[in-house]
């Protein structure tokens, strides 16, 4: 699978959507399960990518511009 350099395409951002419905469909055990099981393959796979996505400023109505990760940590709390 080829990377694309703009993840924000209307493809790629079908492409999400799709992925978070099967998600959403699952129980919440299962679906956080394959979500950390694809993000653990994610950062064995290609590193330098996860850390630029957990490390990215989420500045959305509703988050601070921390990143993903801090963000993640702050709302498990």
């Amino acid at each position: 699978m080829q990377e694309r350099k703009d993840a924000n395409s209307p493809q790629d951002i079908g492409d999400q959507m799709a992925a978070l419905k099967v998600l959403q469909g699952l129980t919440v055990q299962n679906a956080v399960g394959a979500a950390c099981s694809f993000l653990l393959h994610c950062a064995i796979k290609h590193p330098d990518m996860t850390r630029r996505v957990l490390n990215e400023k989420v500045i959305r109505e509703g988050f601070r511009g921390m990143s993903l990760l801090e963000t993640l940590t702050r709302v498990c709390k």
